[in-house]
């Protein structure tokens, strides 16, 4: 069927890839799996010792909200209709400064300042040509690039890793190079992802004035995933410094890498799960010191584990269903458990942000909500730096503002492409 003679159509295209992919998914919000990726060879120390008495939570004997501020809307995205992608903010950095990297699908990527105003360094849209799975042709369509992560180095440099695709169908995807912003523009560098689009694209970014780090947690939907945290040096991404090594039986153990984590002295912190026959058996930190070859695994009574941050002093919280810091015995649960924890920052060895139904705050041993302007958008992530705060949505941007002032708030346009911009075949 393949051949000249016949015109490539996008409906003959997407035919193709129908009769071509063994498996196609459903659009991705989000890479993380929600089935288990590759199984690891090392030994699990014994359980930390059992958590003390809890500390008091957020329940009906505390119905006000945490005395630290307000989370004011700053920016908001709005779509045009008709897009070919599907338009949404998916990570931010927060910035020493006040502001905030917040970067996204559709090529989305902006920064703000502290007063909310936006500076756009989104990525255009360009035509490009993607071959067609069987058929011995290809096709031009408008790609945009996806973000999944961003962290910021200072105010003047900052990171990003995406993948870029055509339109929503998760078969034309393919990964970018590392972005870098120098403190003037955005730059590509020449770090590839190590392995296809579907065996691991670049998720995460974090590290230090010296380190950068990114974390692959795959697709299983193509098999097992290239689960792995990977270093940047000289360049390019170097070879897995954690691996998660696939499995040769169902009852193998199951590597799950949900979150990075670097401390200001270098030490690496990667939150995740182990998995058998197919369910999740125990949350698992795995760490590594400044200079060190070897990882230490420190299992955690949480099977929802999927955060880990680090605060200032180097203090480490970890967050499932429940909130966990490091104590001198191990990771100590300081919150009753609930629904699970969506998004963690430390921001010291007493505090630390979260994201559950909402923005909340542990401070003075307990946790309480903070106060958010009204919104139809459910919180998804929250970051700090200092005393500054944000946090996002899908569509829409919060800073912690201590004062009683109001701010405009910012639309951040997505109008391009549309489906008058794929060419004619």
């Amino acid at each position: 069927m393949a051949g000249a003679a016949r015109a490539v159509t996008p409906a003959r295209v997407a035919f193709a890839l129908a009769a071509a992919l063994s498996a196609c998914v459903a659009t991705n919000a989000s890479r993380d799996p929600p089935a288990p990726p590759p199984a690891s060879s090392s030994p699990t120390p014994p359980s930390a010792p059992p958590a003390p008495p809890l500390v008091a939570d957020a329940g009906t004997d505390a119905p006000v909200t945490a005395p630290v501020g307000v989370f004011r809307m700053r920016a908001k995205l709005v779509a045009a209709p008709g897009l070919t992608c599907l338009a949404g903010f998916q990570d931010l950095a927060a910035l020493p400064s006040g502001g905030a990297w917040v970067a996204g699908h559709c090529g989305t990527r902006v920064r703000l300042d502290a007063d909310g105003q936006v500076e756009d360094f989104s990525e255009p849209w360009q035509l490009t040509s993607v071959p067609v799975p069987g058929y011995g042709a290809t096709i031009r369509c408008p790609e945009t690039a996806s973000f999944w992560g961003i962290w910021a180095r200072s105010d003047h440099e900052a990171f990003a890793v995406s993948d870029g695709r055509c339109g929503t169908d998760p078969n034309l995807l393919w990964g970018r190079p590392l972005d870098r912003f120098d403190g003037t523009r955005w730059r590509l560098t020449k770090a590839l992802p190590p392995a296809g689009p579907h065996e691991g694209i670049p998720e995460q970014l974090a590290g230090t004035t010296r380190e950068l780090y990114t974390l692959v947690t795959g697709d299983e939907w193509h098999g097992p995933p290239q689960c792995a945290l990977l270093r940047y040096a000289r360049g390019s991404w170097g070879k897995p410094e954690l691996t998660c090594p696939p499995p040769r039986t169902p009852r193998d153990r199951v590597m799950v890498l949900k979150s990075l984590a670097v401390a200001a002295d270098g030490a690496v912190w990667v939150a995740g799960q182990i998995w058998h026959d197919g369910k999740a058996t125990a949350g698992m930190l795995w760490s590594r010191d400044a200079g060190a070859k070897k990882w230490t695994e420190t299992r955690v009574d949480d099977l929802e584990l999927q955060s880990v941050s680090v605060g200032a002093g180097g203090s480490v919280w970890a967050a499932g269903t429940g909130l966990w810091r490091r104590e001198a015995a191990g990771f100590v649960r300081v919150a009753p458990a609930g629904e699970p924890i969506a998004s963690l920052w430390a921001e010291s060895s007493t505090r630390a942000w979260l994201v559950r139904s909402g923005p909340q705050v542990f401070d003075g041993g307990r946790v309480l909500p903070v106060a958010i302007d009204p919104t139809q958008d459910s919180v998804t992530r929250i970051r700090g730096s200092g005393e500054h705060v944000w946090a996002i949505s899908r569509g829409e941007v919060w800073r912690l503002e201590r004062g009683s002032a109001r701010g405009d708030v910012s639309r951040i346009l997505v109008t391009r492409p549309i489906g008058s911009d794929y060419p004619e075949q």
